[in-house]
């Protein structure tokens, strides 16, 4: 058998646009800018017909190889003939955070087993350190060795409730993490270095996390040129000033109540300022819901849920999107100078991302309410866009909002240059797939000459 140069890299994906979009950008950058030959496993559940048409897209550039494993929604059952049906034979394998129980496969395959933790380190050191924590109160703060202490409030409910199943799978994932080779974050240094130190420390994190860690990001979806034909939302965006819309998504599986669905609509009126709103189906008990349910189409959303008049009195001033949108694309456009989005604190980590953002990096601000808990009253929805759109736009010199999200963009994009800090990390990472694979193929030619002898 040929044996191939490169490293070959499997990369695992959990179901869900949100999981899927960074693995496969991970996947892209490692194999046009490292080398590296790359093949990625999306877990496909029945109801998510979406991922594998994203998959099929993405893998038709030809950058790697993809294929869909059928599952239910959020489990993978290691199947052994996946790998060994693979050629060139693998020598690692990447798993996201849902995904960890796939690691076992790497060791009957005697492949590097690495976590690709597509959130911040600050998120990453609650994580791996949760399994040592017998009680974690939403009304206390926690302390995180030699890292920025989690706030009172910090964090969902779920992730308190030490009883809960929920509790319990988090746990056992984090648990698995610790036992990778090594963990690649969606991270830079110049943006958590504190963070990011701590783990390098044997004071603090590194015998909490023991796997190496490594900052590789930012890895994000890049806006190009795109194959969907022009639409009337960007002839509208072409005609608006610089910097002065408003865009509002919450994300592949972000939904809001029907009444918090109310007040943002009231909350964007008032505000008098240019907006683009992808709306999904109101959902009053589950804010994940669409995930996994279908939604309607736009007319229907318009007609059931937003306040009587507010398209004809909002007619001209803001675009409504139903279901989904060009996302990166409408963030690139020079019209857009803000986005409300599921930095919102909804579920999962993303009390902790919305405090990192506002507090630590001052990038955004956030409702004084918890919108996983009661819902956020049209004024002060005002408040946050017109602080967000008004006041950083109408500020001079550096300090606003505005000014320290472009020098951030800047500082991530040097990360990921040539000779930048992540750019090196996963360099580093791909060496070390490769020196693993060299010392399996020596392993194999030494098992074989003593066959011989």
């Amino acid at each position: 058998m040929e044996i191939s140069s490169k490293p070959h890299i499997v990369l695992l994906s959990s179901s869900g646009f949100g999981h899927l979009i960074p693995v496969i950008e991970l996947s892209k950058c490692l194999a046009t800018h490292h080398s590296a030959t790359v093949t990625v496993f999306s877990v496909t559940a029945d109801s998510l017909p979406a991922d594998s048409r994203l998959l099929e897209s993405a893998a038709f550039s030809g950058l790697f190889q993809a294929r869909s494993l059928q599952r239910p929604a959020l489990t993978f059952s290691p199947d052994t003939d996946v790998i060994a049906n693979i050629t060139p034979r693998p020598c690692a394998l990447v798993v996201d955070l849902f995904s960890t129980e796939a690691m076992k496969v790497a060791d009957e395959f005697h492949m590097l087993k690495y976590v690709f933790f597509a959130s911040n380190a600050w998120f990453l050191a609650f994580t791996v350190l949760s399994p040592h924590l017998e009680t974690v109160s939403p009304d206390m703060p926690l302390e995180i060795p030699g890292c920025s202490p989690v706030p009172a409030g910090g964090l969902s409910s779920n992730m308190c409730d030490q009883d809960s199943q929920h509790c319990h799978d988090y746990k056992r994932i984090a648990a698995e993490i610790t036992t990778a080779d090594g963990i690649l974050v969606n991270t830079w240094y110049g943006l958590e270095h504190r963070t990011l130190d701590s783990f390098k420390s044997e004071e603090f994190m590194k015998p909490i996390a023991k796997a190496p860690v490594r900052a590789i990001g930012p890895v994000v979806r890049q806006s190009g040129v795109s194959s969907t034909p022009k639409c009337g939302l960007f002839e509208w965006l072409d005609k608006q000033p610089v910097e002065s819309v408003l865009y509002v998504s919450f994300g592949s599986g972000g939904t809001l109540t029907t009444k918090q669905t109310n007040e943002m609509a009231w909350g964007l009126e008032n505000s008098q300022q240019r907006f683009v709103w992808v709306l999904r189906d109101p959902r009053d008990h589950d804010a994940t819901a669409s995930l996994y349910l279908n939604q309607s189409t736009g007319d229907e959303i318009v007609s059931r849920y937003l306040p009587e008049g507010f398209l004809d009195r909002t007619r001209g001033v803001g675009m409504i999107g139903p279901t989904w949108a060009p996302q990166e694309e409408i963030l690139a456009h020079p019209a857009v100078g803000g986005f409300l989005s599921h930095w919102w604190p909804l579920y999962a980590e993303q009390d902790m991302k919305a405090m990192l953002l506002a507090h630590d990096l001052k990038v955004a601000v956030r409702p004084n309410a918890m919108p996983s808990k009661e819902t956020v009253g049209r004024e002060e929805i005002e408040r946050m866009i017109r602080e967000i759109m008004v006041s950083s736009r109408e500020e001079e010199g550096v300090g606003n909002h505005r000014s320290r999200a472009k020098e951030l963009r800047v500082n991530g994009e040097r990360a990921l240059s040539k000779g930048g800090t992540s750019y090196e990390a996963l360099s580093e990472f791909v060496k070390e797939c490769e020196m693993g694979r060299v010392r399996r193929e020596d392993s194999k030619t030494i098992s074989s000459v003593k066959e011989m002898l």
